[in-house]
């Protein structure tokens, strides 16, 4: 069931990461750029310089959604966690339920049975 969970988590994460990557935007700042490069108007470094402002973009991008996804998943993790817990905890009641039955009727059986001994007891 992990392995599921997982499988379904890691197209998600792969679509945000692939949005932060190839976002249409610094696409088109890109496209500028190497067409200016190449039609003279920028020298190669200027296009350094502009390729390297575009990945920064993306490294920033990345720093501020790398730490709330694994935020994401920690609190994911702790409210499943909690939910296995707390079907846990119904089983355990479910049990508990079950042995305070048993103990009911053993403690009826153990009455009758003294009842019958002190009636014997005093015939």
């Amino acid at each position: 069931m992990e392995s599921e969970k997982t499988m379904q988590e890691e197209p998600q994460l792969d679509d945000m990461l692939e949005k932060i990557v190839f976002e249409e935007k610094n696409l088109q700042k890109l496209r500028n750029a190497i067409n200016r490069f190449q039609s003279g108007e920028l020298s190669i470094k200027a296009f350094r310089e502009q390729l390297l402002l575009l990945r920064v973009e993306i490294l920033d991008a990345l720093k501020l959604f790398v730490p709330f996804q694994i935020n994401l998943v920690s609190v994911n993790k702790s409210v499943s966690e909690f939910a296995e817990e707390g079907s846990n905890s119904s089983q355990l009641q479910q049990d508990l339920k079950e042995r305070n039955e048993l103990l009911e009727t053993i403690g009826s059986r153990l009455n009758k049975i003294f009842e019958n001994l002190a009636k014997n007891k005093n015939t």
